[in-house]
């Protein structure tokens, strides 16, 4: 038992932990390495020349997800109103690296995730302690949930979006010094944001942690939060200006009773899993 309980508690150094989640991560989702591209790869990746020169990433920052896609196309029409520059900076650097390669570009997915993975377990240690931090991970690792975002090359926003934004909790766990901690912050939830806009959760995540888990004043929770109060109104204010239109909704034209069933048939699938 002794021997039993020694090993269990060397699983757990960060460093063996470190292991086992990334030894969790290629079993659970290495097959799609042998994937091509699918779906939304098509205009995104396989056919947009524009992440073809890394001369092209600054236009990034000034046109919408869809700006790729054929003008008129059904793709431009659903894309138009998202923004994720930073997504495509990441295309056009697997482009420079892999060519039009979707094993490489696979790759790159699997590696995104698995750096949130790690930083994900590096927070959940701070958060939880070792046991819990490590199974946190592995689930996160494993889970089926993320199948689509790793696969589909299209959704690496939601993979990079994760990460940044998990880094962004670290930092504000680990780093002492409160002007570094709340510059840090800022920086990668920005990140996240140019990823996918979604990554803007972590601005109100952020605030709510100081308040409820480090328990500071709200006073200095208020003054913490300020910078990424004037990001979010700077972001929002760029994506406005830039994009073409309102966001896509694929519940357009339907009824609110069918747009209930939809969404509540939604949760119940991703709850199965």
């Amino acid at each position: 038992m002794h021997n039993f309980l020694t090993f269990t508690e060397r699983l757990l150094l960060p460093k063996n932990a470190i292991l086992l989640v990334i030894l969790a991560v290629f079993l659970a989702h290495g097959s799609s390495l042998g994937g091509g591209f699918v779906w939304d790869d098509t205009y995104t990746v396989a056919n947009n020349k524009e992440i073809r020169s890394l001369t092209n990433i600054p236009d990034f920052f000034k046109q919408s997800w869809g700006a790729g896609a054929e003008e008129g196309s059904r793709a431009r029409e659903k894309n138009r109103g998202l923004y994720r520059p930073l997504t495509l900076v990441t295309y056009t650097t697997d482009y420079a690296l892999y060519g039009l390669s979707p094993t490489g570009f696979q790759l790159s997915n699997i590696l995104i995730h698995l750096l949130g993975a790690i930083i994900l377990l590096l927070a959940a240690y701070r958060l939880c302690g070792a046991r819990a931090g490590l199974f946190i991970a592995l689930i996160w690792a494993i889970h089926p949930v993320h199948t689509e975002a790793i696969s589909v090359l299209s959704y690496r926003t939601t993979l990079l979006a994760g990460f940044l934004g998990f880094s962004s909790l670290y930092i504000q766990l680990k780093e002492e010094r409160r002007g570094r901690r709340v510059f840090f912050r800022t920086l990668l939830v920005a990140l996240a944001c140019f990823a996918k806009e979604d990554g803007i959760v972590f601005a109100a995540v952020l605030p709510l942690h100081d308040l409820l888990i480090r328990r500071i004043s709200f006073k200095n929770a208020v003054l913490n939060a300020i910078p990424l109060l004037l990001f979010a109104i700077l972001f929002f204010t760029i994506r406005a200006q830039i994009l073409e239109g309102a966001p896509y909704s694929f519940y357009a034209g339907t009824s609110a009773t069918n747009q209930i069933a939809g969404v509540m048939q939604a949760n119940w699938l991703y709850a199965r899993l």
